[in-house]
């Protein structure tokens, strides 16, 4: 699994992050420290809130890449809250991307299989 969340961190960082709009290239610089913060050990899902709306940007994203497979029966709030348990669990992550962090979480139940 470790090349898999490798693959899905360096597709999520290609190149060198930038602001330059000459390139047409704007990453993501989260990590899971800066989503530690948005997330705190006691969140819940909910409405309008920073944690959700931003794991489930992730969350489509690595569905749409094709890294993870999302059967329709489950939710966004139980895919984020599974995520927000996996980043509390293992801290020693939080220096990693957040898409690695989330690949983590939720691949072993959700692998893409051709």
């Amino acid at each position: 699994m470790f090349w898999k969340v490798a693959l899905a961190s360096a597709l999520m960082l290609q190149g060198q992050p930038t602001d330059d709009a000459s390139s047409g290239v704007y990453l993501s610089k989260t990590d899971g420290a800066l989503l530690a913060q948005m997330c705190p050990r006691d969140w819940m899902p909910g409405k309008y809130d920073p944690c959700g709306a931003y794991l489930t940007g992730v969350i489509d994203g690595l569905a749409y890449g094709g890294f993870i497979c999302i059967a329709e029966a489950v939710g966004f709030s139980q895919l984020a809250a599974m995520v927000h348990k996996h980043l509390w669990d293992h801290p020693e992550m939080w220096d990693h991307h957040v898409a690695g962090i989330t690949l983590a979480a939720l691949e072993p139940r959700f692998a893409y299989t051709k």
